[in-house]
């Protein structure tokens, strides 16, 4: 299958109206908001097609990611890697079974490859921006999730654009630039490596934007935004075509706040002052270069 025949007749993603255009431009990777797509009228994306991709990625050590359980909004992700049955017997009994399951870098399949490329083609186009050179880890995952299954709260390192293909699910986004939802802590622990640093603040939950996810819809969810996601009564699967920033100034501004914050200091935020920000960008210089700061983790959740 062409990338022309997976992507039909119109653009996948991008508005067509000049004003709709203008707030996309507007709102890449500083807010969250709903767009549309085609996706779910491919061939690639059926069912079927979409089963035969996991039966194969399932061989490849890495490729394919599970859990299983019942969890809550603030259980963070488990990544034990111990589970009491294969992937392909949770994809099996997926109906049944509490199971989140990631196909990880399908774009390794050419046909997956073309959508992925013209689907960044398009949103880098319209937000007047370059990937090419400025971004890494470009990647479109499959997240497969059984009926009334929480992917719990969480926030990535990653530039997101979650794409519902089959069911229908509710994902909760919340302002990750608001310090009251997202603690300079949080991002600091964060960007020192722990994929469960951010917390759930139930009595912050009226600060979320929720949207209904159905086949053809998604949402924009910008780096660091936290989300959570409740499934609907139904198999749900979506697409999510993500990547990371190259430049690591902030994060790197976060894992210095940290160690400034363990001898007892009170850090100024990234931001807060161009003067303090760029000495912490030379000591995090020399600690990248003597080993003791490593770029942000790409693989998206």
């Amino acid at each position: 299958m062409k990338a022309n025949d997976v992507l039909l007749d119109h653009p996948t993603l991008i508005p067509q109206t000049n004003e709709s255009r203008s707030r996309f431009k507007a709102n890449y990777n500083r807010a969250d908001f709903m767009l549309t797509h085609s996706l779910h009228q491919s061939e690639l994306f059926s069912m079927p097609a979409l089963l035969d991709l996991a039966q194969r990625l399932s061989a490849i050590p890495g490729a394919v990611y599970f859990n299983i359980g019942r969890l809550g909004v603030d259980r963070g992700w488990d990544f034990n890697k111990d589970h009491s049955f294969s992937a392909e017997s949770a994809l099996e009994q997926i109906q049944t079974s509490d199971a989140w399951m990631i196909l990880r870098k399908v774009q390794r399949e050419p046909a997956y490859g073309e959508v992925l490329d013209n689907i960044l083609s398009e949103v880098h186009e319209a937000s007047e921006r370059k990937y090419v050179g400025l971004t890494h880890s470009q990647n479109i995952s499959i997240i497969l999730t059984s009926p009334n299954r929480i992917t719990p709260y969480h926030f990535d390192a990653d530039c997101n654009y979650l794409l519902q293909i089959h069911g229908s699910k509710i994902i909760h986004v919340f302002d990750g630039s608001d310090r009251s939802v997202v603690t300079p802590q949080e991002l600091e622990h964060f960007y020192l490596g722990d994929i469960n640093a951010a917390q759930y603040k139930p009595l912050l939950e009226g600060k979320s934007h929720c949207y209904e996810l159905i086949p053809g819809t998604g949402v924009h969810v910008p780096v660091t935004f936290p989300h959570w996601v409740q499934n609907h009564n139904n198999i749900s699967v979506s697409a999510s075509i993500n990547f990371c920033f190259n430049d690591e100034t902030v994060p790197d501004l976060h894992r210095v706040n940290h160690y400034l914050r363990r001898a007892r200091l009170n850090p100024r935020q990234p931001g807060k002052s161009g003067l303090a920000d760029s000495m912490k960008g030379v000591t995090a210089s020399l600690l990248r270069a003597i080993g003791k700061l490593k770029p942000t983790a790409s693989e998206s959740n």
